[in-house]
Order: structure tokens, then C-alpha cells, then sequence
């Protein structure tokens, strides 16, 4: 059962890209679930991805993001949402919002270990 609160949301060729507080969803649509496992969608926690690669085709006119996961997932295209021009702008704000998602997770993982490292301040 899909649940949690749909921060951002961009629908693509092949699939809807959905961020959420703690994660990345991949929303298949009925005709297009078979050809990805029979799965409706695909949850990627954002502390489990390890790179996205966000591209655009010679010529600007489609693109695609692919998120790769501790898993390697990506390997079976499950993680992998394709758009076209019209798609762009809303898959790049998207794009953007979870970069910026995974490094504010990654800076506040970051500053208890440097804290109890340098001890407590004076």
C-alpha cells in the first residue's frame, strides 16, 4: 500500500516521479506495470540512493532520470523515468528538490558524527 505525503510531483512518458519526505517514487501506470515486474511503483529512500543521472537527448526534445541505489537497481530500469520537452521543466525542478533533499539529509547525518568528534563545544 502506497503511503505518504506527495511533496513534488512530475509525470513522465513512462511513469509518474514522486517525491515525499523520506523517499523517491516511481509510479507505473496499469498498461505499463507488466513491462516493470507487475509492480505499481518502486520506493527508493533518499539515503539509499547513491547518484542520479538527469539527461537530456541531442536536441533537447525528450530526456530521462535515473536514480541508482545501493541495490543497483537501475540495472533493470526500474529506477528510470523518461519525459519529453513539454515534461522538462517540471523534471528539472524535481531533479532539483531532491538533490537538494539528499545533501540537507546528508549535512545533518554529517554534523553529529563531526560533533562528537571534536567533543563538545566550549
Amino acid at each position: 500500500m502506497m503511503e505518504g505525503q506527495i511533496l513534488m510531483e512530475a509525470r513522465g512518458v513512462n511513469g509518474t516521479l514522486q517525491l515525499l519526505e523520506d523517499r523517491v517514487r516511481i509510479v507505473r501506470g496499469a498498461m505499463l506495470a507488466p513491462v516493470y515486474g507487475r509492480r505499481a511503483y518502486v520506493d527508493l529512500y533518499l539515503q539509499s540512493i547513491t547518484a542520479i543521472e538527469y539527461k537530456k537527448t541531442p536536441g533537447g526534445m525528450a530526456g530521462y532520470i535515473t536514480f541508482h541505489d545501493i541495490e543497483g537497481r537501475e540495472e533493470y530500469e526500474d529506477c528510470c523515468v523518461s519525459f519529453v520537452k513539454p515534461q522538462e521543466a517540471r523534471f528539472a525542478a524535481i531533479y532539483t528538490a531532491i538533490e537538494e533533499e539528499r545533501a540537507a539529509r546528508a549535512a545533518r547525518n554529517i554534523l553529529p558524527r563531526l560533533e562528537v568528534l571534536a567533543g563538545p563545544a566550549a
